[in-house]
């Protein structure tokens, strides 16, 4: 199976177009701006990622998840709000980011969600995490996956508790 198979690069919801995180997929500019609103946010406080303080920063993000990709590591989905066609160029329609990384030698994954503030309770965390989730069990076939959050964070425990109990996990 080609990598584009195994880790598309595109993917739908019903709200949202979820599209691998690449430098044909998003304008880095765009990409900075999204990351830099959360300078002044709590949002980035339960995850293990920060505002970006360059355009440089953003840069080397993409970057990352290219080679993340083409090592097979995972994949990561940015998520907007306009059609899967176009390249994302307009920092208003960037509503987060959903991360997959892959062990497969142990046949375990992690996804972590992030979100925009103002777009929480949208449901496009749960319609990102469903798709993460999709393709960890039913296209790799794992045996587990891990939900990120950070300890402390309740809703985002909430959050993944309903996920775990929604794919009939423990």
């Amino acid at each position: 199976m080609s990598a584009e198979a195994l880790l598309p690069r595109t993917l739908s919801t019903e709200q949202l177009a979820l599209r691998r995180l690449d430098s044909d997929a998003v304008d880095v500019r765009a990409l900075y701006d999204y990351r830099s609103a959360f300078a002044d946010s709590d949002a980035l406080d339960w995850v293990a990622e920060s505002a970006f303080e360059t355009v440089w920063e953003a840069h080397e993000f993409v970057l990352d998840a290219e080679d993340r990709w083409r090592e097979r590591e995972g994949v990561r989905y940015l998520l907007t709000t306009d059609p899967p066609l176009d390249e994302v160029t307009d920092a208003e329609t960037v509503v987060g980011t959903v991360d997959l990384s892959c062990e497969w030698d142990r046949r375990t994954a992690s996804v972590r969600v992030t979100i925009r503030d103002g777009e929480r309770r949208s449901g496009f965390a749960t319609e990102a995490a469903e798709h993460a989730l999709s393709l960890a069990f039913d296209r790799f076939d794992l045996d587990a996956v891990t939900l990120d959050h950070a300890v402390g964070n309740d809703p985002a425990r909430a959050f993944a508790e309903h996920l775990v109990e929604a794919f009939g996990g423990q």
